[in-house]
């Protein structure tokens, strides 16, 4: 589909191939790390429970993540760690889709190669997210290469864009870097959490008073200086 010099593939044409893929694939032939599904503060099975999402990709039951951010001398079996979330802004609620109550599957492909998105917070495969992208710049060929790509999510339809909005569910250190890039991009360009929660310039805000403070006092003192003489 458009790879052989045809017709471009478009997004219901990929979507709909996936989804009949999907009825096809056998639950027997689906292998899922068990990082995936379980709590990476508590080790605890993930499923029947609310999950949120930090910006390296990990996943947690929310009352868990919660606990350990009211009490930060709580450890996890694996000790401490410095890049777990430590307030509501760094984590995001997500959508699941189990499979046989132990596999989370993207909804589309049914598919585990994982990923979400932090508009809607649907974990979908990342690699029909990459078909998607592909099939939209070969369609919009108006679009200039400094544009940052958008696209809707396959899941729910809501926008996302490419560019920051993507975040990997996975172990590896491609992963790692790839999700701390976006997550980098978000909070220096855009002054976004991971929640895309606006991020609160205190030092600046507080720079600004004292300077605003500062000019007042030298003002009032040039107004006694004035009195006096």
């Amino acid at each position: 589909m458009g790879n052989d010099g045809g017709s471009i593939a478009k997004r219901q044409d990929i979507l709909s191939f996936h989804k009949h893929q999907a009825g096809s694939q056998k639950s027997s032939d689906i292998v899922q790390d068990d990082n995936v599904i379980v709590c990476s503060v508590s080790s605890l099975p993930l499923r029947n429970e609310i999950v949120v999402g930090d910006y390296l990709g990990r996943l947690y039951i929310k009352e868990k993540i919660v606990e350990y951010m009211l009490n930060r001398n709580l450890k996890s079996e694996n000790g401490a760690d410095a890049t777990l979330p430590s307030t509501l802004s760094d984590i995001l609620e997500l959508k699941l889709h189990w499979q046989d109550d132990k596999t989370i599957v993207c909804p589309v492909t049914g598919g585990i190669d994982l990923c979400y998105l932090r508009p809607c917070g649907c974990v979908v495969s990342y690699k029909l997210l990459q078909e998607l992208h592909k099939g939209d710049k070969r369609n919009d060929q108006s679009s200039s290469k400094m544009e940052l790509s958008s696209s809707t999510c396959p899941n729910c339809e809501i926008p996302f864009t490419f560019d920051y909005d993507v975040v990997l569910i996975d172990q590896a250190e491609k992963a790692a870097d790839f999700n701390k890039k976006t997550y980098e991009y978000l909070a220096t360009q855009l002054k976004l959490h991971h929640s895309k929660k606006p991020i609160k310039e205190k030092k600046k805000k507080r720079k600004q008073e004292d300077d605003s403070d500062g000019v007042l006092k030298e003002k009032k003192n040039k107004k006694k200086k004035k009195k006096s003489s």
